[in-house]
């Protein structure tokens, strides 16, 4: 089955300014959030505390959960549902290292004291000190840096340096364009998501790598119609 017919014309070159528009529009609006937002929103993983996961046996919801973990004291406390069962729910809070030992054991007898103890379900318990989280996040940081630095020495070596700008350009659109995401839907930053932006940056390289490939090779054969016309033929064969 052929999708792109060999005789096909497609502007893409033609079609920049309006897409250099909407980019800047919608990166305008991520960093306006980020920046509303005080940074991205991070997750136990970056910064630090606990986060218990429970499912309760009856009927409950966020506000009475609250309320029964009031007497414990935690700072930034956020209870919400997660997954598709009924009264589940994840707790999460800001605490300092000293406070994290047998966090967990205290948010359940807190929830144990009003639901009753064969009506708690401890599923899942995470907890992170803010200097790890501090650290993880540092190197989380610099893993995307490094990949980034590491592309423009391959793309040099490969092709020409003004194509390794290019690609680094396009890399850390995309990059800010997910993150400015992220922030504008309130999801969290944690290590997983910077395993994602990693995907990013690589399915990224590997489409600006064959396409590059594809301009030095049309290059060669179509010099005459213009180099415009070589890279809108490169971007669909």
């Amino acid at each position: 089955m052929q999708l792109i017919k060999p005789d096909i014309n497609i502007d893409f070159v033609g079609k920049r300014k309006l897409a250099l528009l909407l980019s800047i529009v919608i990166l305008v609006v991520g960093a306006a959030s980020l920046i509303v937002q005080g940074g991205p929103s991070y997750g136990i993983d970056f910064a630090g505390g606990t986060l218990v996961q429970v499912k309760i046996a009856q009927d409950t919801g966020p506000v009475e959960m609250k309320e029964a973990l009031k007497d414990l004291n935690l700072g930034g406390l956020v209870v919400q549902t997660f997954g598709d069962e009924a009264n589940e729910f994840l707790i999460r809070a800001a605490t300092s290292s000293s406070e994290l030992e047998g966090m967990n054991l205290k948010i359940k007898q807190a929830l144990s004291a009003k639901y009753g103890a064969e009506q708690v379900e401890l599923r899942r318990s995470e907890m992170v000190g803010p200097k790890v989280g501090s650290d993880l996040r540092e190197k989380g940081f610099l893993a995307i840096v490094y990949a980034m630095i590491g592309i423009l020495f391959y793309i040099t070596w490969r092709f020409e340096f003004r194509f390794a700008v290019g690609a680094i350009l396009a890399l850390i659109h995309d990059v800010c364009i997910t993150l400015g995401a992220f922030s504008l839907f309130g999801k969290e930053i944690d290590l997983p998501i910077i395993a994602a932006f990693l995907a990013i940056i690589g399915y990224s390289l590997n489409d600006t790598i064959i396409v590059y490939d594809r301009i030095r090779e049309n290059y060669g054969k179509h010099q005459k119609k213009g180099f415009d016309a070589v890279v809108n033929r490169s971007c669909l064969l």
